[in-house]
């Protein structure tokens, strides 16, 4: 894969993402009763959703680019054990 393949496809998944979010707000105005089902769909997919009991404060003090695998190993800690750090079985994302 190209450097320009890599952009284009990062490209296409931010777009993703930020479509995502805006029918989870358009969705949200509208009172539909799941709204964020179209955020939980694509972080899914890309192996994202947060672990069960995080909180959102934790979850935005963890470094950007840390993602657990999705087999479990070198997932992201549990909200008691804080945010995670290089070294602590996690590997960086792409």
């Amino acid at each position: 894969m190209t450097i320009d393949d890599r952009y284009a496809l990062l490209a296409a998944e931010h777009a993703e993402l930020v479509a995502a979010a805006r029918a989870a707000v358009a969705g949200a105005r509208l009172g539909e009763g799941d709204p964020l089902i179209h955020v939980r769909h694509v972080l899914d997919r890309h192996g994202q959703l947060p672990p069960e009991g995080s909180h959102p404060a934790t979850i935005l003090s963890w470094p950007s680019g840390y993602r657990g695998s999705p087999d479990g190993a070198g997932s992201l800690p549990s909200p008691e054990e804080g945010s995670p750090t290089p070294g602590r079985g996690l590997k960086a994302g792409v």
